[in-house]
């Protein structure tokens, strides 16, 4: 029979954290590929996310996005009725916008339309590992546009012979974010320290970060394993949405259950990290390399299907009613 040792400072439960770009500098040290990921050498993963959709207990219960859009022709091969509502909601805010400006509409229902805009999002973000400047551990969601001016950072330090998610010579970035919506830009510079050189006076190097055994103790039970996102983000079926955008709280019950607060992923509570409309586009290639001791913090977890291969959709249902699920909103 297993023993085990007493926990003397309670049930305290998982210290995962979740953290999205603020406005100004973000800190952060990307950490290498962990868990069922590790062997794969992938260090981030992407997913596009529905919000606006609540449990009976008001607790927001977000999804994957189930839309399925051919690369190549263009056509769309499953169809969602969460991306239906966007739809909807954006042309009604326009619809009632241009109202307004003719002196037909109040201003009170432009900021209504606005208010179910941002509640009806699609949040499309790259997830990684990370530690800020104060040594925590997070799952960091950074945008598309970022993820590629990181990895060209990244790259440049390659090109030194540096491996800056490696276990023993990790670099810190600076993202720093302005801008809001579409207009977001994100620079990324390597974080460096002054350092007192004698005859030469103060001078500028990286500052570099190791995960030593100490640190390495931590990440069972705060970093995340990426290929478990789909508990914090369910996969469902196109019936299903369809079914939680036509039925709301008593629908997103019956299918998506009670939320657990699952020891393994942390609960995402803050929502989408910008309210702008999103694209319907493809999730970009998501193909980072391997990095050099990944393998020292490889888990013995199950590698993660892949995302969506096998929805399917019923052509024989109708779509979703607009006039009917705008009045519902009390639209």
């Amino acid at each position: 029979m297993k023993i085990g040792k007493a926990n003397y400072s309670g049930n305290q439960g998982s210290k995962r954290k979740i953290a999205k770009l603020n406005d100004g500098d973000n800190v952060y040290r990307i950490l290498p590929p962990l868990g069922s990921m590790a062997d794969k050498g992938r260090w981030s993963t992407y997913l596009r996310v529905e919000w606006g959709y609540k449990d009976s207990q008001n607790n927001n219960r977000p999804f994957q996005d189930v839309r399925v859009v051919n690369k190549k022709t263009k056509m769309v091969e499953v169809e969602s009725a969460a991306h239906l509502v966007r739809e909807f909601i954006a042309e009604k805010l326009k619809e009632v916008t241009e109202q307004y400006r003719a002196g037909k509409a109040t201003q009170k229902q432009v900021e209504d339309m606005k208010e179910k805009s941002m509640q009806f999002n699609l949040d499309s973000k790259h997830y990684v590992n990370a530690v800020n400047s104060q040594g925590e551990i997070v799952l960091l969601k950074i945008g598309h546009k970022a993820k590629l001016t990181l990895d060209s950072a990244i790259k440049e330090l390659e090109a030194q012979g540096i491996d800056p998610l490696s276990v023993d010579n990790g670099r810190f970035f600076n993202l720093r974010r302005s801008g809001r919506g579409l207009d977001t830009t994100v620079n990324i510079s390597v974080v460096k320290e002054n350092v007192k050189v004698d005859g030469m006076g103060v001078l500028q190097r990286d500052i570099v970060h190791v995960l030593d055994e100490a640190f390495q103790a931590r990440l069972a039970n705060e970093a995340t394993d990426l290929g478990t996102l789909d508990k914090m983000y369910p996969v469902l079926s196109a019936e299903e949405v369809d079914q939680i955008v036509k039925g709301g709280a008593e629908a997103v019950d019956r299918i998506m259950g009670p939320r657990n607060k699952q020891d393994s992923v942390p609960v995402d509570e803050d929502g989408p990290e910008d309210s702008a409309p999103q694209s319907s586009q493809p999730a970009p290639s998501n193909n980072s390399q391997a990095l050099s001791g990944a393998s020292m913090l490889a888990k013995s977890e199950p590698a993660p299907q892949e995302q969506l291969a096998s929805t399917g959709s019923d052509s024989s249902k109708p779509l979703l009613d607009k006039n009917k699920f705008l009045r519902d909103l009390g639209l």
